[in-house]
């Protein structure tokens, strides 16, 4: 990936690796993507019943 929520990776790395203040630029918009997951959970055990991953993207519209 080119960037990391939604601003340039090298600059969010450098401020993990760092942890010194950063400039943060907003990378090219035209590679934004989300990646998610709906989770389905059974309301009696609490447990997962279905796990969904979702990925919007240019390439991927989420509808059609």
């Amino acid at each position: 990936y080119n960037g990391i929520l939604g601003m340039e990776r090298e600059a969010i790395i450098g401020k993990f690796l760092n942890q010194l203040p950063t400039r943060f630029e907003v990378s090219d918009p035209d590679e934004i993507q989300l990646s998610a997951c709906f989770i389905e959970c059974d309301d009696a055990t609490g447990k997962v019943k279905k796990i969904l991953p979702i990925k919007i993207s240019p390439d991927q519209p989420f509808m059609e």
